[in-house]
């Protein structure tokens, strides 16, 4: 885990909620960090929302504590599978809410003042509740003291779009489970394991590393990549950001982020791939978003970056690492080169599937571009007249 996380032995739980209309008026006096450089808030840390009751609230349950200090399954009688089975109420959407050891009874609490329902309960990948509740009071809850994350409750299975590509050279290695992970430096190759390097804007490079927090960097020296909050206007090392992220595959239901190089072509070149596949974000949420990165060598050191998205879920959390994403790619020593997409780093997030530049429903790609024009795919051609210097 980064510095500044909860430790990572801690237990958590959680929750599944039903919440009604009618709750737009109310406060909440909790506040987020916004400076990108810090380390990825706990939610304990930011003080608790005034949450006041709303006349106009659906069926509210009154959760009791347990000695655990999660809430009680008999505090609803939706604890059952009877429950689970019925679909949430008109105006109402159901959520999983993760919830800090022994605060179960605190986040029961700001449920039902919320007007929230608890529908079922969980302690085996995830402890916790399910709750319906309206996707504006799903905001409120996830600033409430004890609670680690709030997203939506869909299928596992997220990849149904068809932007990303197979490849077996993409999924030939892996990061494995976990947060903040970098690989080693790679040689940059493709099909045939053929070196190439890359030209980027008159820095030549050969060896990249892959960050789990839907980014790469070229070897700059600067060793391992394990950034998890980006800001491209301000970003020190040549990058390509097809996510830029805080992603957590640490849940068994997710799957690591995998690269190597192609074992074929796409649009007539090679290159090297990446997948963030059935990947989750901080801390421990269930699959979430698929995207993929293409580096293909269209020679001279000239390459053609791709990326493709099958989907971008929403993320329902307090931490403005995980409400906003930064995708483009960065020039340091120029950033006139470097391309920042707009709605980076806004919150919350408008590249999710709902969203108003949903990166999987929009597509963009160049003139004469030889990739096919699908929703979810965006090509973007880096071509350098000037000599490139040596690779740091």
């Amino acid at each position: 885990m980064t510095p500044g996380r909860l430790a990572a032995g801690l237990t958590v739980c959680t929750l599944v909620v039903s919440v009604g209309l009618g709750l737009n008026a109310l406060p909440v006096s909790a506040t987020t960090p916004t400076d990108a450089s810090s380390a990825s808030p706990s939610p304990s840390a930011s003080p608790s929302p005034t949450l006041t009751p709303s006349p106009t609230a659906g069926p509210t349950s009154s959760p009791s504590a347990t000695s655990s200090g999660t809430a009680s399954a008999s505090a609803s009688a939706s604890a059952s599978a009877t429950s689970l089975s019925q679909p949430p109420a008109p105006g109402t959407e159901r959520f999983l809410v993760g919830v800090t050891a022994n605060m179960g009874s605190v986040v029961a609490s700001a449920v039902d003042v919320l007007g929230g329902s608890i529908v079922a309960h969980y302690d085996k990948v995830a402890n916790g509740i399910a709750v319906d509740m309206t996707p504006d009071n799903a905001q409120r809850l996830a600033l409430a003291n004890g609670v680690r994350y709030v997203e939506p409750d869909r299928t596992v299975s997220i990849s149904s779009a068809t932007a990303m590509i197979s490849d077996s050279g993409c999924t030939a290695n892996s990061l494995g489970s976990g947060d903040d992970l970098s690989s080693p430096s790679i040689p940059l190759k493709k099909a045939g394991n053929t070196a190439f390097s890359v030209n980027w804007f008159g820095t030549s490079y050969s060896s990249i590393y892959v960050n789990n927090n839907g980014a790469v960097a070229f070897d700059d020296g600067a060793g391992p990549f394990t950034d998890y909050s980006f800001n491209l206007n301000t970003i020190t090392r040549p990058a390509i950001l097809p996510l830029g992220v805080d992603v957590d595959t640490s849940n068994n239901a997710t799957t690591g982020v995998t690269y190597g190089p192609m074992s074929g072509t796409f649009g007539g070149y090679s290159g090297f791939c990446v997948n963030w596949n059935n990947v989750g974000v901080w801390s421990n949420s269930g699959p979430l978003i698929s995207a993929q990165l293409l580096i293909l060598d269209v020679g001279s050191g000239n390459v053609d970056v791709v990326f493709n998205y099958n989907t971008i879920g929403n993320a329902v959390t307090a931490s403005p690492y995980l409400r906003s994403f930064e995708i483009g790619y960065a020039d340091p020593a120029n950033r006139t080169h470097s391309l920042r997409i707009t709605g980076s780093g806004t919150i919350p997030t408008t590249f999710n599937d709902s969203g108003s530049a949903a990166r999987s429903v929009q597509h963009t790609t160049f003139s004469g571009s030889p990739y096919a024009d699908v929703a979810g795919r965006y090509a973007y051609r880096i071509t350098n007249g000037a000599s490139p210097t040596a690779t740091p």
